[in-house]
């Protein structure tokens, strides 16, 4: 019955990622010709670049996330809430830490953004708008968003689908909106990230 019970939420899982990876593919291609069509290649590329440099940073994370969903296994089995609630205090204290490198690693990196971006025909403050508004969904990860270990680890992953990544698609949709028809695209695109951020970790 519990091997039943796996393979039902398995299947689940995986159609509902599978779901949600080709309309999240779908809306990242117009998403993409829409960015270059309204904002240009050298925005595209600034917007890439950023996201590269904090996924560099993000290696402090250093596997931590997969360490202690596998911890969580067996206690979830057991439905031993105190040890639950032990090991994902335990999570958010280490990543706690990890946001606060993280964060002295992104001051330190802004510092040499003039250098970086020496040869970039656009205004320096996109370089710094756009790696703080990708660098405040990442910390959120850190803050908030690590609880949804638990989830994962229950092999509930659909409901991470449901609430975060159909939030996340929203947002696909709303930023090409406000690139197409409003002044100051990339603004909005900036706004909505971090709004859609904030609302996805409630979520």
């Amino acid at each position: 019955m519990v091997t039943d019970s796996r393979t039902s939420k398995s299947i689940k899982n995986s159609l509902v990622a599978l779901a949600f990876y080709f309309i999240n593919l779908v809306l990242q291609f117009f998403s993409r010709k829409v960015f270059l069509d309204y904002l240009g290649a050298e925005i595209l590329g600034l917007n890439t670049t950023a996201t590269n440099l904090l996924q560099f940073l993000n290696l402090a994370e250093l596997g931590i996330g997969s360490a202690i969903a596998c911890t969580l296994y067996k206690p979830l089995l057991e439905k031993d809430t105190v040890a639950i609630n032990e090991i994902v205090s335990l999570q958010g204290w280490l990543y706690r830490r990890i946001a606060w490198i993280v964060i002295v690693g992104s001051l330190v990196l802004m510092a040499f953004f003039p250098w970086i971006f020496a040869k970039m025909p656009l205004p320096l403050w996109y370089a710094y708008a756009s790696f703080g508004v990708l660098l405040v969904s990442a910390l959120l990860s850190y803050f908030v968003n690590y609880k949804q270990i638990v989830l994962s680890a229950d092999q509930k992953e659909y409901k991470i689908q449901y609430s975060y990544k159909a939030s996340m698609l929203v947002k696909l949709l709303c930023q090409i909106v406000a690139i197409r028809f409003l002044d100051h695209g990339y603004v909005w695109w900036l706004v909505l990230e971090v709004v859609f951020a904030v609302v996805a970790s409630i979520a």
